[in-house]
């Protein structure tokens, strides 16, 4: 029988390799902006904070639990899916991250306990110059 960390993992794997493209990946990482540098702990507030700045996700459909993710959902932004993933803390958010990253490629763009998962380096480049987000 298959631990269920273990199974959340996987599953939070797939959705995420189901929306990357094979790119390598590249991180993006915040260097300073108030209203997005900080800790969400609900998607409304994330998805709010992101259209103030900009960034207007549509059609946002919640994901069924995914273990190790407080919230999870995709939406569509510049006629492109995105994962949008709640951790519980930065340290898990890390963690998970480093796993998609090893495993499916893409751009992950992100900071604290929050990550955008996109697979297509226009959109990831629309959303680090909205989000004024440095990519290293």
């Amino acid at each position: 029988m298959i631990n269920k960390k273990v199974l959340g993992i996987l599953i939070l794997i797939l959705l995420a390799s189901s929306i990357l493209s094979a790119n390598a990946a590249s991180s993006v990482k915040v260097t300073t902006k108030a209203k997005i540098d900080k800790q969400f702990n609900f998607m409304s507030d994330l998805l709010s904070t992101l259209k103030i700045d900009g960034v207007s996700c549509t059609s946002y459909e919640k994901n069924p639990q995914v273990l190790g993710v407080r919230e999870e959902g995709t939406c569509n932004f510049n006629k492109q899916s995105i994962t949008i993933d709640i951790f519980p803390d930065a340290k898990s958010g890390k963690a998970i991250i480093n796993i998609i990253k090893g495993l499916a490629g893409g751009y992950v763009i992100g900071l604290n306990n929050w990550a955008l998962f996109v697979g297509d380096e226009a959109t990831a480049k629309i959303l680090i110059n909205g989000l004024r987000l440095k990519l290293y």
